[in-house]
């Protein structure tokens, strides 16, 4: 059993990372490809389905990072500040422009799941006051369409609340990711695998950082390539 969790936050974050970015290969580049040049379409689909596991692997270690943090107002700030650097690049890359209000990247979902998750701590604690508030991140994430949406905070505050009893919480995971995105489930074998370890390796800001530089650099790739 020990040597089946043998993955560290470092291990599973490089898992998610390297989906992601297999995925939006996927959709900046390969989809161009195979519409232009006749690629096989098949190869997109199978690149658009890894990428599925990133996200839920990313609020399982946001859900860890909150319980593990020293400060939450700095974790939060801390991703509200590169949500805020990504939406330009995040926005190129999906509507080829600069700005809209159509879609939010997902660090604004990741920062809106933190928002729960304190939310949700303050009533545990005995302070209702905050329970009207446990809401309010839902309704943002919906009606300020962020990347995966109200479920993708409910998520989120799923790997938090349940994170006592793995049964449950795998059980309950699985159910939403089945229903929302069946592809998904599979995120959670390497969930699964989790040793409760930092790992060795500490790239904190390089992880932030990698989400819009990547994006820069594929939109920069494609925009050679197709001239948009």
């Amino acid at each position: 059993m020990t040597k089946f969790k043998c993955l560290s936050r470092f291990a599973l974050k490089v898992i998610a990372l390297l989906a992601m970015v297999i995925d939006h290969c996927g959709l900046v580049l390969y989809y161009w490809l195979a519409h232009f040049h006749q690629y096989p379409e098949e190869l997109y689909t199978a690149m658009r389905y890894i990428g599925r596991i990133s996200f839920p692997i990313y609020c399982f270690l946001l859900a860890e990072g909150f319980v593990h943090t020293k400060n939450v107002k700095q974790y939060a700030f801390r991703v509200l500040l590169f949500a805020f650097a990504s939406e330009i690049p995040f926005d190129y890359m999906l509507k080829y422009k600069p700005f809209t209000l159509e879609c939010q990247n997902v660090m604004f979902t990741l920062f809106l799941g933190i928002c729960a998750m304190y939310f949700a701590k303050m009533v545990k604690d005995g302070k209702y006051i905050f329970l009207p508030l446990t809401a309010v991140p839902f309704l943002l994430a919906h009606f300020g369409n962020t990347d995966y949406g109200a479920w993708g905070v409910c998520l989120i505050l799923l790997f938090y609340l349940l994170r006592s009893s793995s049964a449950f919480m795998y059980t309950g995971v699985s159910a939403v990711l089945f229903v929302k995105h069946t592809a998904s489930t599979f995120a959670i074998l390497p969930i699964m695998m989790y040793n409760g370890q930092r790992g060795k390796v500490r790239l904190k800001y390089f992880f932030y950082a990698f989400y819009p530089v990547h994006i820069i650099i594929l939109c920069v790739i494609r925009y050679f390539l197709f001239g948009f």
